[in-house]
């Protein structure tokens, strides 16, 4: 059985003055990205058996947001403080 890796950035964030960068939720933009990046997924019958997920508000949002619409298990969210900062090189 093949397995594939799939990045997803997280939708569109607002820069609220005095959040910080880790509390910033998705802008109304990115609400509305990641409703069509999650009927993409679907139209292709796209489906995760485990998404790590940083533990930032946007990434949160976003990974959530997908899980609902593509229907998948919540047990397969991950949230992990260590991959906010994590760069890929």
């Amino acid at each position: 059985m093949n397995k594939t890796l799939t990045l997803i950035r997280h939708a569109k964030a607002d820069a609220p003055h005095g959040v910080s960068d880790q509390q910033r939720p998705l802008s109304e933009k990115g609400w509305q990205q990641v409703k069509r990046a999650s009927s993409a997924l679907h139209k292709r019958a796209v489906s995760f058996e485990q998404i790590y997920c940083s533990d930032a508000l946007r990434t949160r949002q976003t990974a959530e947001q997908l899980n609902n619409h593509l229907g998948l298990m919540s047990a397969c969210l991950h949230y992990q403080a260590d991959l906010y900062l994590s760069l890929i090189h």
